[in-house]
C-alpha cells in the first residue's frame, strides 16, 4: 500500500508537472516561433523590453525565452544608440534596429500589432515612420505639419493605403505612455482596418495593394522619418486577428 501510494503521488505531480511545460525551442531563429506555437500562426515576434511579465499561458515563463526574444537579441543591425530597459527600447530619431522578415510579409492576410510609447505629440512637426520594411514596402507613420499631421499606413508594393486624419486618430495618441497600434491587411479583398488603443481608425479601406516579400523590418527607421520614443512589442501574424485577440492585446496580453 505504502509504495502504490508513494508512486501514485510521483505520477500526479509528474502530470501536473507535464502540464506546464510549454515546449519552446532553445535556438529560435529570426523570424520563426517553435512549432508548438504554430497553431497561433504568429510569424515575428521582436520585444524592445529588458524583460517581459507576466507572460500569458503560450509563452514559457523561463531564462530561455528572454534572451532569445528581448532586446532585439536576433536583430541583423543597430544603428545609432537603442537604449533597453523593462519599459521598452529607446530610440531617439536617429536609431534603428533591423531584423529578418523574408518569407513572412508576403501573405495574403496579415496582422501587424506593436506596443510603443511616443515622445511627439501627434500635432508635433515631425514625420515619424514607426516601423517600416527596409524597402519602404509596407510602413506605418506619424506625418509633420505640412502633412497634416496625418497618420500614413502604406502597405504591399509601396501602396499609400490610407491618410488618416489627425482629428481621427489624434485623441486615441497618447503621449508619453503606452499605447497599441493593430493594422489588418488583406490582399484577397484588398481591406485595411486599424486600431489604435482599441480604437478603430481606419474602417474597411479599399485602395488595392498586392503584398511583396521585404527581406528585413525596420524598428526606429532613423533618419529623416525618424521615430522618437520607445517600441515594446512588435508582433506578425499571417492571418487576420480576432476581436478578442486584439482586446487581449490592448490589455497587455499576447496571443
Amino acid at each position: 500500500m505504502r509504495w502504490f501510494t508513494i508512486l501514485a503521488g510521483l505520477a500526479v505531480c509528474w502530470d501536473v508537472y507535464a502540464q506546464a511545460v510549454v515546449k519552446i525551442d532553445t535556438a529560435l531563429p529570426d523570424t520563426v516561433i517553435d512549432t508548438a506555437l504554430a497553431d497561433t500562426k504568429l510569424d515575428t515576434l521582436w520585444h524592445g523590453r529588458v524583460f517581459h511579465a507576466p507572460l500569458t499561458d503560450t509563452y514559457l515563463q523561463s531564462s530561455t525565452l528572454a534572451s532569445e526574444l528581448v532586446q532585439g537579441n536576433h536583430a541583423t543591425s543597430t544603428a545609432g544608440s537603442v537604449v533597453y530597459s523593462s519599459t521598452g527600447a529607446e530610440f531617439d530619431g536617429s536609431s534603428s534596429v533591423s531584423f529578418t522578415i523574408s518569407g513572412v510579409v508576403n501573405k495574403a492576410e496579415l496582422t501587424y500589432m506593436m506596443r510603443f510609447i511616443p515622445d511627439s505629440a501627434h500635432t508635433s512637426n515631425t514625420n515619424e515612420r514607426i516601423f517600416s520594411t527596409t524597402a519602404a514596402n509596407t510602413y506605418v507613420q506619424k506625418r509633420n505639419t505640412a502633412g497634416g499631421n496625418a497618420l500614413r499606413i502604406v502597405a504591399g508594393n509601396n501602396t499609400n493605403i490610407a491618410e488618416i486624419a489627425a482629428a481621427t486618430y489624434g485623441p486615441s495618441w497618447n503621449v508619453g505612455v503606452e499605447n497599441t497600434l493593430i493594422v489588418t491587411l488583406n490582399d484577397t479583398t484588398n481591406r485595411t482596418n486599424a486600431w489604435l488603443n482599441g480604437t478603430q481608425i481606419l474602417v474597411e479601406d479599399t485602395t488595392a495593394f498586392a503584398v511583396v516579400d521585404d527581406n528585413d523590418m525596420i524598428m526606429g527607421v532613423g533618419g529623416s522619418v525618424g521615430y522618437n520614443g520607445k517600441i515594446l512589442d512588435f508582433l506578425v501574424y499571417g492571418r487576420i486577428v480576432t476581436a478578442a485577440e486584439m482586446a487581449v492585446f490592448d490589455n497587455g496580453g499576447l496571443i
